[in-house]
């Protein structure tokens, strides 16, 4: 059981930074990594983060993470079978 958690963290931290070096680059800069995490203050902050396609690079990168979770969950239990 240890050793399915501990793939599904590993891979999904580094489905995380994947995510971030694929989705999060615009117009050949990187979103700061602080307006992915927290969300807006206000309902200006939320919209204009809306507008600017900061919360559709939020919800790419988190997909990412997901599925490296997933997939470090089927590794998980394929390495304890064998």
């Amino acid at each position: 059981m240890k050793r399915i958690i501990l793939f599904a963290l590993l891979l999904g931290a580094a489905g995380i930074v994947v995510g971030y070096l694929l989705f999060a680059e615009v117009g050949g800069k990187y979103v700061d990594v602080t307006s992915l995490i927290f969300p807006g203050k206000n309902f200006f902050e939320r919209v204009s983060r809306a507008v600017t396609g900061v919360e559709e690079i939020r919800r790419k990168i988190l997909i990412t993470g997901a599925a490296g979770a997933g997939l470090g969950i089927v590794l998980g239990i394929i390495s304890r079978k064998s």
